[in-house]
Parts: structure tokens; sequence; C-alpha cells
């Protein structure tokens, strides 16, 4: 059944999440990008909230968490899924799969 799972992810580094795969509306296994609905801040942790089948498998999927003005030379840009306001704005978090 598909559902919307939430996934706190943490600050700055590589963090991995295990996701359940999902099935799109044609049938295809969705990459996790696209399963991706929302990045925000949940109690000052960036979250990530995405559509899941609850009855599939799951795969591990790591995600790279940058500061503004951090070192992001390992960015995919083409696998950016969101930035993240924390600490009333103070910082700003910004989410790569890798």
């Amino acid at each position: 059944m598909r559902t919307i799972w939430k996934y706190p992810i943490g600050y700055e580094g590589e963090h991995t999440i295990s996701i359940p795969r999902c099935l799109g509306d044609e049938n295809e296994i969705m990459k996790f990008k696209n399963q991706v609905l929302f990045v925000g801040n949940q109690n000052e942790i960036p979250t990530i909230w995405a559509v899941v089948d609850d009855t599939a498998v799951k795969r591990d999927v790591p995600v790279l968490v940058y500061g503004t003005g951090f070192n992001c030379n390992d960015a995919a840009l083409n696998k950016y899924l969101g930035s993240v306001t924390t600490h009333n704005g103070n910082f700003v978090w910004h989410l790569f799969v890798k």
C-alpha cells in the first residue's frame, strides 16, 4: 500500500536512509528522487517526506547534506533534492542523492 513516510536526515555529511521502493502509475519502479514529496525542517532537523510502498523491499539510499558555503564537490547537481533552513534561518542545508 502506498503511504507517506518521513526520514529525519541530520546535518552535514553523508547519511543513509532505508526506504521501500514504490511503483509508479505505469507499474515501473520509481527513482528515489521521484518518491520525494518534500524536504523541510521538523524540530530543527532536515527531513525528507517520501511516498513508499510499505510492502516493498527496502533499498539503502545515500543522501549528502551540505551547508551554505561548505565544500560540495561530491554533489551531483542533477540529483538535488531540496534545501532546508534551521535555527531561525541562520543555517541553510542542501540535500542531494549520492
